[in-house]
Order: C-alpha cells, then sequence, then structure tokens
C-alpha cells in the first residue's frame, strides 16, 4: 500500500507522517509526503498522525488479492493562535 499525505489546504506533501497500520507496522513519509507500507490481504485500520500540528487521520482498508493499493489522504491543520490574559485566584 502506498500514497501520499498532502495538507489540505495547500495541496503540497507532508513529510514526517506516521503512518501506522494495526497488523502491518508503521513508516514515515518523506519528504514529498509520499509512504509506502508492506500489508498482506485484509482489512486494515490505517491511522495517519503529525502532532501537533494536524488532526490524525484513520482510514479502515480493506485490501482483496492484490495489496498494491493507493491511500492518498488530506490532512487538516489543528487552528493555532495565542492566548493573552490575566489568571486570578478566588
Amino acid at each position: 500500500m502506498n500514497g501520499t499525505v498532502i495538507d489540505s489546504i495547500t495541496r503540497t506533501g507532508i513529510s514526517g507522517v506516521t503512518v501506522f497500520s494495526n497488523s502491518s507496522g508503521s513508516t514515515t513519509t518523506n519528504a514529498a509526503g509520499f509512504y509506502s507500507l508492506a500489508v498482506t490481504a485484509g482489512t486494515h485500520d490505517v491511522t495517519y498522525t503529525l502532532d501537533p500540528i494536524y488532526y490524525p487521520n484513520k482510514k479502515k482498508t480493506s485490501i482483496t488479492s492484490n495489496p498494491l493499493i493507493i491511500q492518498d489522504i488530506e490532512f487538516v491543520k489543528k487552528p493555532i493562535g495565542t492566548i493573552t490574559g490575566i489568571v486570578t485566584i478566588d
């Protein structure tokens, strides 16, 4: 199984994303966002994570006799910002 993880806004590949299968181990995306993971036929829960920048993405993938499938994923960035103020204790 292979594919590319891209940013939902910029549409560019994201490097450093961990791709984990519940039955086939894990890998990390390269500089272009590409990954390749050896899987066998069957149903796999595949999780894509890059904390704390993006929301995790989880897909259930069913693979028949040909384990060479392409699973492209879009990542949505978590909101960022600055919180300012004064903390008071009552």
